[in-house]
C-alpha cells in the first residue's frame, strides 16, 4: 500500500519530482513551448507551482479566468494568483491582458444585478459586465427560506409548461447541491405533477462507489496502523 496514490497526491508528487530530479524535469518540461490554463481563478499553490515548473522561462503562458468567480478558496484558491501573481511570476516575456466583458449566458437584468453586487468586493479588478443579448428576459427572486424558494421554482416551471407552452424536455434547473435538486424534484412531482429526471443521480452513484472503495482501503490498512490508533467508521458497519 506504500505505492498507492490518491487524487490529492498527484500534483504534490509531480511537483516534488520536477523540483528534486533534474533529469525528469528536463524530460518532461524541456519540450513545453505553450501552456494554456483555463479557470485560472480556481488554482491553488500546488497547481500554480506545477504551471511554473512546466513553463519555466521558455514557454508562452496563457491563462483564462475571472477573479470574481474565485469560489474555491476553501481548497486554497486565491484571486491574487490572477490579479498580481501572474505578471510577477511570468516576467520573462511581455504580459498582455484581454478583458472579456460580455456575457452570453443572461440578459441585462441579471447582468446589472450581478455587477452591482460583485462591485462591493474589495480585492478585484474593476470590469464592466455587459449582456450580449440586450433583449434576453431575466428576473431575480430573493427568498428567506428553502421551502418558499422550492415552491416558487415549481410554480415557475409549471407556468412555463402550461402558459408558455415550453416542452418539459427543454427546461433545465441548475442547483449548487444535489440535496437541492432532490427538494426541487419532490416539489415538482408532488405540487405540480410534473415529470423530473435528475442528471446528478448517476454521478452521485459513482461518487458513492468511490467513497466505499476508499473506505474499504482504509479498513485494509487498519492492521498495519500503530498500536493505539483506530479507524473511525461511519456509517457504522457490522
Amino acid at each position: 500500500m506504500k505505492s498507492a496514490l490518491t487524487f490529492d497526491d498527484f500534483i504534490p508528487d509531480v511537483v516534488r519530482l520536477l523540483e528534486d530530479n533534474l533529469a525528469e524535469n528536463r524530460r518532461w518540461c524541456r519540450g513545453v513551448m505553450h501552456t494554456l490554463v483555463d479557470e485560472y481563478q480556481d488554482i491553488n499553490f500546488g497547481q500554480q507551482r506545477l504551471i511554473e515548473l512546466l513553463a519555466n522561462d521558455r514557454a508562452d503562458v496563457m491563462v483564462v479566468g475571472d477573479d470574481d468567480q474565485t469560489i474555491y478558496e476553501w481548497r486554497g484558491a486565491r484571486p491574487d494568483y490572477i490579479l498580481k501573481g501572474f505578471p510577477e511570476v511570468f516576467d520573462t516575456k511581455p504580459v498582455q491582458d484581454y478583458c472579456l466583458s460580455r456575457s452570453f449566458r443572461f440578459g441585462p437584468v441579471i447582468s446589472k444585478c450581478a455587477g452591482s453586487l460583485i462591485a462591493r468586493n474589495t480585492n478585484r479588478l474593476k470590469k464592466p459586465m455587459v449582456a450580449h443579448d440586450t433583449g434576453k428576459h431575466g428576473f431575480i427572486h430573493v427568498f428567506n427560506g428553502c421551502y418558499d424558494a422550492t415552491k416558487e421554482l415549481a410554480e415557475q416551471v409549471k407556468a412555463l409548461v402550461e402558459v408558455d407552452g415550453v416542452p418539459q424536455t427543454e427546461i433545465i434547473i441548475l442547483a449548487r447541491l444535489y440535496a437541492q435538486t432532490d427538494q426541487g424534484a419532490r416539489a415538482l412531482r408532488l405540487l405540480e405533477g410534473l415529470a423530473v429526471r435528475s442528471e446528478g443521480e448517476r454521478l452521485r452513484e459513482v461518487r458513492r462507489a468511490q467513497w466505499q472503495i476508499s473506505h474499504s482501503f482504509a479498513h485494509l490498512r487498519q492492521p498495519f496502523r500503530p498500536r493505539g490508533h483506530r479507524l473511525a467508521s461511519w456509517p457504522v458497519r457490522s
